[in-house]
Order: structure tokens, then C-alpha cells, then sequence
């Protein structure tokens, strides 16, 4: 099976604080209700303090949720998002299909501003790399 290509993320980069708002997803277990995250992340920043670098796992089956990235302490020139997802979410790569599930890589439009507003597909992970000027 193919392994996917290592992102090159930046070296010495710091972790920074990513609070994460949204509200949990019930569920029934063995006839108990259950709760779990809808959303969780990571968030580190180069030495250089130019990039940012997030990471979103988004929980829910089948239901896209829309977010807003608040920065604190500067803005975002420019950027990328790297999705991994696929429709049916049993889908896994085989040594038959090793290409069934593939991340999209796409550019963000230029955004001079302190937030950015964007749709997290269901049953994903969202890589954001994120440049201020």
C-alpha cells in the first residue's frame, strides 16, 4: 500500500493554544447516551513566527460545520488546506485501492484580515498552513 507523502512542516516550531468552541455529538451506545467532541485541534507556530500551522479533526457523520479562526497577534497573508475525507466513511485504502482515500490540497484566497471563515466537511481532518506577512 502507498503511504502518503510526509508533510515538510517547519523544524523547532512552538505550540500554541488553539481553543476549540463547538458543541459535543450524542449518541446511543448500548441503549446509554453518549457524548462526543465534534471538533479538536492542534495549532504550533515556526520559530520564525510567520506560520501557523493547524490541525482540525471534525467528528461529525454527516454534517459539514461551518468556523471562524479567530488570530490573535497577526494576520494571514496567504495560505493552504489539506482535507482528508471521502463520502463513505468505511472507506479506507488497500493494497487493491491504495488511492481510495486521498487528501485535496487547495490555496486559500488572500485575506489581509484577523479572521478566517471556512466549511470543515463531515468525518474530516483539515491541515491548515497558515503565512502572515
Amino acid at each position: 500500500m502507498r503511504q502518503p507523502e510526509p508533510r515538510r512542516l517547519p523544524q523547532g516550531g512552538k505550540a500554541v493554544r488553539l481553543k476549540v468552541e463547538a458543541p459535543s455529538i450524542g449518541y446511543k451506545f448500548k441503549n446509554k447516551n453518549e457524548e462526543i467532541f465534534r471538533m479538536a485541534g492542534s495549532a504550533s507556530v515556526d520559530p520564525d513566527g510567520k506560520n501557523v500551522t493547524l490541525t482540525i479533526t471534525h467528528t461529525h457523520v454527516d454534517e459539514p460545520i461551518e468556523v471562524e479562526l479567530a488570530l490573535r497577534g497577526g494576520k494571514c497573508e496567504e495560505g493552504g488546506r489539506t482535507v482528508l475525507t471521502h463520502a463513505d466513511i468505511h472507506a479506507h485504502n488497500t493494497f487493491e485501492k491504495p488511492d481510495e482515500v486521498v487528501a485535496a490540497t487547495e490555496p486559500f484566497p488572500p485575506n489581509k484580515g484577523r479572521s478566517i471563515c471556512l466549511t470543515l466537511p463531515p468525518h474530516s481532518i483539515t491541515c491548515l498552513q497558515l503565512r502572515s506577512g
